[in-house]
């Protein structure tokens, strides 16, 4: 298996403000997993993935609006695949992978290239894969993890690290925090709370946190005169 550093892409910023203790982890993030920093020729693609949460599992069954345990046997063995598939994942303690495939009305076929995929009814292999830790929400730890079980099932590369394309420091976290996402998201204060978990996942003092957050209070505030 070969060995090698990864590096990924993703598109949300309320993944950062997770991994900061700015709002609530993140519950699903896609991600486009590279082989090289250097991502402008479409052969450094290595993948594009969903990372998922015990979260995002409750929403699918919150959504059909079906109770998230069922005591009757026969009721569950009479429920559609997709409800049992998410329940069994909900139940799982260990990383899991989900295996979407293309609709068969859609008139169009796209089947991933990994070996061993498991077909569905057509005998057509997945288009796409989730993958789900047994966690509650994507804290930084557990959604790099999911990537690297992505890699290393799925590619047969062992990740020594994982690499952010796009990273966003606190600083910049905050001035979003206090710009755009508290303007649309109708964001709380950070709290006394917030700011002691922000200090704990940055390993910054509370003194600081709290410079860092009057610094971007004033920066969105001069930037709106």
């Amino acid at each position: 298996m070969n060995e090698q550093t990864i590096y990924i892409d993703t598109t949300s910023i309320n993944l950062w403000f997770g991994f900061y203790g700015l709002d609530e982890p993140s519950s699903y993030e896609h991600v486009w997993i590279y082989n090289t920093p250097e991502v402008d020729a479409p052969e450094t693609l290595l993948a594009w993935i969903g990372a998922g949460s015990k979260n995002q599992l409750r929403g699918f069954l919150e959504a059909e609006g079906v109770p998230e345990t069922l005591d009757d046997e026969a009721a569950a063995a009479q429920e559609e695949p997709f409800l049992q598939e998410i329940r069994r994942l909900l139940a799982s303690d260990k990383m899991e992978f989900r295996y979407l495939y293309d609709d068969p009305l859609s008139g169009k076929l796209r089947e991933l290239p990994y070996p061993n995929l498991p077909r569905d009814e057509r005998g057509a292999l997945p288009c796409f894969i989730e993958v789900y830790p047994p966690a509650e929400h994507l804290e930084r730890g557990t959604f790099e993890s999911c990537v690297s079980a992505f890699c290393e099932k799925f590619l047969h590369i062992q990740s020594n690290q994982v690499v952010h394309l796009r990273p966003m420091s606190l600083e910049e976290a905050l001035d979003e925090y206090f710009g755009i996402a508290a303007d649309l998201l109708g964001l709380p204060p950070i709290d006394d709370h917030q700011i002691t978990e922000i200090a704990r996942r940055t390993s910054r003092s509370e003194e600081e946190i709290r410079h860092l957050l009057n610094e971007a209070k004033n920066r969105q505030s001069s930037s709106k005169h």
